[in-house]
């Protein structure tokens, strides 16, 4: 004997593609941009998840570097920007929209 099924799962099958996509040209987007992209969960517990784009160009410092120690922001950036980090649920909600901040370099 023999019992079968099939379903069609051309729509499911476009749509995942077209996620993979749109994500593939985001990352390329970003890795070639002159600007400095990051994602920073405030916690617990602070971390950097993301972080791309001119990195080491803009910060004097690896992602990597970012990644091992979420504070290295706090301690390389100009100490006159300091408050323009937002590293705190507070701080997120008094950022303003755009800010300029400072880079230190070794």
């Amino acid at each position: 004997g023999h019992i079968g099924c099939a379903v069609d799962i051309t729509e499911q099958r476009r749509h995942d593609w077209t996620i993979g996509e749109a994500e593939r040209r985001l990352k390329h987007l970003v890795e070639s941009s002159q600007d400095l992209v990051y994602r920073l969960r405030i916690g617990p517990p602070l971390a950097v998840e993301y972080m791309g784009g001119a990195v080491q160009a803009i910060t004097g410092r690896t992602a990597d570097e970012f990644y091992a120690d979420p504070l290295l922001a706090s301690r390389t950036v100009h100490p006159e920007d300091l408050p323009n980090l937002a590293v705190t649920m507070e701080g997120v909600t008094r950022m303003a929209r755009t800010v300029t901040i400072r880079w230190v370099h070794q």
